[in-house]
């Protein structure tokens, strides 16, 4: 700082130094009164490069934390959703299993065991409806995770992509999977049609054949099966134009052409690999229609043994069901201690940013009452400056 001459008075360097004395203290005041308006210590860039980048990264870092939370939140409510599903087939089956044994035993008279029969049926359409209607946000978690990629539960439970837990090894507990309900089928077989294919050389040709036994009033899905000679084709059923199922194989030889049939109002169309190559010759063509039938519980009515059997069954079903409910319950378990270390890491990264980034605002009080007194100071000793040179004119007198 330039030391004052009174003397020399073209220029008040006392009154310049106090003025640049009071800029300095006004840019400090700004500064703490700024972090006391916004409550944050780093305004700028300009007021910490380097505190600004690690700040940022921090809360970066805390707001996937805070994520990671509301995943984990989300995957033990799911997880409960599931578990509830598996608690009620886990009843159902016990009951089942009681159901059974009491039909087990002689003492239980034939009508007495269809009823029990019934039950068993209603019991398991009742496990495959609760397999159906066990869901999260429109998938199943009770059919083997089949709606889910690699059939598993991959939660994102950390900051990092890679921080996340697995829920994999679940079965599809539908009744059929479990062993404890069968499908039943009827089928109608028609052999003996002989059509004259050598015509057929492109997509979207077709050929007239006899009925050969089929009824045109067969309703419902079927699926088929069509023999040319010794070769299985693939081949697909249709009901007034609307596919209901299909069956598969290959078609050997060069014989390698589409074909629709019309077959006593159904439209059976014949794909093979090749859609230029001609099918040539006579052909023995079999079709055989098997019609999907109703879950039952396969069981004599006369027969208690079958019932004994189908105990353990029902038991094999429980242990599988137990399996998954302890698979479902240890993850959530284990969610549990992720969540605590979780929150608690959320916790200490705020605590860093928030000693970097936020103002201390007792001591940004303190500072700012500090500079607000040497402001007035500074604004009374420039003044003084300020009539200082005024002292020279009593030399005049």
């Amino acid at each position: 700082m330039a030391q004052a001459d009174f003397t020399r008075i073209a220029t008040n360097i006392g009154a310049l130094n106090a003025l640049g004395s009071l800029r300095s203290i006004n840019n400090r005041l700004g500064i703490h009164q700024m972090r006391l308006a916004t409550g944050k210590r780093i305004n700028s860039a300009a007021d910490d490069p380097a505190g600004l980048t690690i700040a940022t990264k921090m809360l970066s870092r805390s707001e996937g934390l805070k994520t990671a939370l509301d995943n984990i939140g989300d995957a033990k409510n799911l997880l409960s959703v599931a578990e509830s599903g598996l608690t009620k087939i886990s009843d159902i089956l016990v009951q089942m299993r009681s159901k059974a044994q009491a039909a087990g035993s002689d003492t239980i008279g034939v009508e007495e065991r269809e009823a029990i029969r019934k039950q068993l049926k209603a019991y398991g359409l009742q496990i495959d409806d609760t397999v159906d209607q066990t869901k999260w946000n429109g998938q199943k978690l009770l059919d083997g995770l089949q709606g889910f990629a690699s059939n598993k539960l991959t939660f994102q439970t950390g900051a990092d992509s890679s921080d996340t837990t697995e829920l994999s090894g679940l079965t599809n507990l539908s009744t059929t999977s479990l062993g404890i309900m069968d499908t039943a089928t009827t089928s109608q077989v028609v052999t003996g049609s002989t059509l004259d294919l050598g015509s057929i050389l492109t997509t979207g040709s077709q050929v007239s054949a006899a009925a050969g036994g089929v009824s045109a009033s067969l309703s419902g899905d079927y699926s088929v099966q069509l023999t040319i000679g010794d070769t299985t084709v693939s081949a697909t059923l249709t009901f007034g134009g609307t596919t209901v199922a299909t069956g598969s194989a290959a078609l050997a030889s060069t014989a390698n052409a589409t074909t629709s049939v019309s077959v006593g109002g159904f439209s059976l169309e014949v794909k093979g690999a090749d859609t230029t190559a001609a099918l040539a010759g006579t052909f023995n063509v079999n079709f055989e229609f098997v019609k999907a039938g109703d879950k039952f519980v396969d069981l004599d009515n006369t027969k208690s043994g079958d019932f004994r059997a189908y105990m353990a069954k029902a038991e094999a079903a429980m242990n599988a069901v137990n399996n998954q409910i302890s698979q479902v319950g240890a993850l959530m378990g284990r969610l549990t201690f992720k969540e605590e270390s979780v929150a608690v890491s959320q916790v200490n990264v705020e605590a860093s940013y928030n000693r970097i980034m936020n103002a201390d605002m007792a001591f940004e009080q303190l500072e700012s009452t500090k500079l607000s007194i040497l402001q007035q100071t500074a604004l009374t000793m420039l003044a003084q400056a300020n009539t200082a040179p005024q002292g020279v004119l009593s030399l005049f007198r």
